[in-house]
């Protein structure tokens, strides 16, 4: 099963900014490595969510449309509220 995530870049950062897109079902993630410059972007909540249930999606490699361009990565960490399902924060390795 491959997995397609649609994200958007970000320009507004610090707490209150990420605090404000998670209140909007966002979550904020970055996209790092390779010889390219680290990318914020923002990501639907639901789908992150319904999608750290399977096991693939950590195992395989992910294609991440952004702006109509696409990127293949992979989950390197997700954040995780202590005790509501929620997803804080997630970090993607470019493959």
């Amino acid at each position: 099963m491959s997995y397609e995530m649609i994200a958007t870049a970000r320009s507004a950062f610090g707490t209150g900014a990420s605090r404000r897109l998670r209140r909007a079902g966002r979550v904020p993630a970055i996209v790092y490595g390779g010889k390219e410059d680290p990318l914020s972007i923002e990501i639907d909540h639901n789908t992150v969510f319904h999608q750290i249930k399977h096991k693939e999606f950590f195992e395989s490699p992910l294609t991440l449309v952004l702006d109509n361009t696409k990127h293949s990565v992979m989950v390197q960490n997700i954040q995780m509220h202590p005790f509501r399902p929620l997803v804080l924060h997630v970090d993607f390795k470019r493959v």
